[in-house]
């Protein structure tokens, strides 16, 4: 258990993003997800929006390694171009 946490408020580590909303669903913890990720289970009644005009925005970084490459360029210019699209709000 980290320093910082007061030893009796429980912690637990769910190492994948997808079990983490696993949790949520099955009521075994609470926490914030990403619109993609959260907006089918709201529609779909298996989670409840607490806070549905809230939006904590965040920054993104694409981190690759200083290599000429022209594979890894257009992998680089195709991810930008559909992050752009796909987190348009």
């Amino acid at each position: 258990m980290a320093e910082d946490v007061p030893a009796s408020f429980p912690t637990h580590y769910v190492p994948s993003v997808e079990k983490f909303a696993n949790f949520i669903v099955l009521g075994l913890a609470y926490g914030m997800l990403p619109d993609q990720q959260s907006t089918p289970l709201v529609d779909a009644g298996q989670l409840v929006d607490l806070l549905p005009d809230c939006h904590v925005p965040v920054e993104l970084y694409w981190h690759c390694w200083n290599l000429k490459s022209n594979l890894l360029e257009k992998l680089t210019r195709h991810l930008i171009r559909k992050a752009e699209i796909l987190l348009e709000h």
